[in-house]
């Protein structure tokens, strides 16, 4: 596995926070979600990957996105 073991206590509501260095090497963001996994008595935490509909989402096409005169004047002769 390698790296250097960080540890973290836990909340009497079973909450703990993420250290710096594990939540930098792993890019993650307020309001990010992580996945656990249990391998034997290991647990292995990663950051969650993005729903179908967030990857979606992030497709969309930028509103500043501008099409040319040329574009617009063709489109607009279909329609005549």
């Amino acid at each position: 596995m390698g790296g250097a073991m960080t540890v973290a206590r836990l909340s009497s509501k079973y909450q703990s926070v993420v250290p710096a260095e594990i939540r930098k090497a792993l890019g993650l963001r307020p309001g990010d979600a992580i996945e656990y996994h249990l391998e034997g008595n290991h647990a292995i935490i990663r950051k969650a990957r993005q729903s179908w509909l967030e990857q979606l989402e992030s497709c969309k096409l930028d509103k500043t996105t501008h099409y040319s005169e040329e574009l617009l004047a063709a489109r607009e002769k279909e329609w005549d």
